[in-house]
């Protein structure tokens, strides 16, 4: 029987410009819509949604894309989402990080079979292509592996398998919104005897980019030292989701992929406390000032202190410096109240006689 010719939607993604979003003290929210566009209305997908534990939450469609975008907090989130068509569904791992104003993902229309000249187009994507056509063929793949069923020989079907793993793992360590799904690594699974353990060697590693891409959106940060209260409190957020995550069960061994420097974080807290001392001081809060002031003269103590905060280039002589700054300062506003103190009672007394 002649195989019937099915279509395929291949998508092109872009991460749209960051603009960064105040952290909250504890937990930030990471609601980040994500949208789908497509070209044509001959690729329209018929609906997406987000797939969780409590259900599906569905995608709300807006002229010609669909948006979403689910309650949710922590610096980078993976969404299982499920894309649906007329005649298939794709499901994709997307990210979103907290500074994120959206994930957009464009559609564009694959026609795809089991023809060799399709499985060829699939093939000639590699790591080094660009975004649309990555992702256009794990789309097209994951379609003649799952959706054209016994039409298409198991040898074809198998090595479609492969190449949309191989593409999804590629593209995850390359992007900070791709995720490795778990239907890519089952797929890669069941398509040779080391596929299990290649697979999870594969989401070790993609951990492990997590891991470097958090740090980096770190280091900015850090890379200031004009920080608002706002731009502090987010990168104490993004230092804590590297601590926790290191902590994870989840995220162990591709924490073990990304050496998380314990010093370099204390050093970065120390910048930030130091950070907060002058702005307190900005502030006229000098003995808020002092406090913090005093917090990182105690590190002054021992060696290991001392190399902390010289990494951020804090010393003792320029904490004792600060340190006499607002000390003045604070016995000048003393000073000043007690003269206004004295002169309201002299006014006092002089009212009475």
């Amino acid at each position: 029987m002649k195989q019937v010719l099915r279509r395929a939607v291949a998508f092109t993604a872009t991460l749209t410009a960051s603009v960064p979003m105040a952290a909250q003290a504890q937990s930030v929210e990471n609601n980040v819509p994500i949208v789908l566009t497509w070209n044509n209305e001959g690729g329209a997908p018929t609906g997406a949604a987000f797939d969780t534990r409590s259900g599906v939450k569905t995608f709300e469609k807006q002229n010609r894309r669909l948006v979403g975008s689910r309650s949710s907090s922590g610096q980078v989130v993976a969404h299982d989402i499920s894309v649906n068509f007329k005649e298939f569904s794709v499901p994709l791992t997307i990210h979103t990080w907290a500074d994120d104003t959206r994930v957009q993902i464009n559609t564009e229309l694959w026609s795809v079979s089991c023809r060799p000249a399709d499985v060829r187009r699939i093939n000639a994507v590699n790591s080094s292509s660009g975004q649309t056509k990555i992702i256009g063929a794990i789309i097209a793949a994951h379609y003649i592996a799952e959706a054209v069923g016994t039409a298409c020989p198991k040898p074809v079907r198998t090595k479609m398998r492969q190449k949309y793993f191989t593409l999804s793992c590629n593209l995850a360590k390359k992007v900070d919104f791709f995720g490795l799904s778990q239907d890519a690594m089952r797929a890669y699974a069941i398509s040779k005897d080391t596929g299990q353990r290649e697979a999870e060697a594969c989401q070790r590693a993609v951990q492990g980019e997590a891991f470097r891409k958090l740090n980096g959106r770190l280091e900015q940060r850090m890379r200031k030292n004009d920080l608002s209260s706002d731009q502090i409190a987010q990168a104490r957020e993004i230092k804590a989701a590297l601590v926790n995550l290191s902590t994870d069960p989840a995220w162990s061994e591709g924490a073990a992929q990304f050496d998380l420097d314990a010093n370099t974080l204390a050093a970065y807290e120390a910048k930030l406390t130091y950070r907060e001392s002058i702005l307190a001081s900005n502030d006229r809060n000098y003995a808020e000032a002092l406090t913090l002031n005093q917090k990182l003269q105690g590190q002054l103590d021992d060696a290991d202190g001392r190399r902390v905060l010289g990494k951020v280039s804090i010393n003792e002589r320029l904490l004792t410096q600060d340190a006499a700054f607002f000390t003045t300062r604070i016995d000048q506003a003393a000073a000043q109240e007690a003269l206004n103190s004295a002169a309201a009672t002299a006014n006092i007394d002089q009212s009475g006689i």
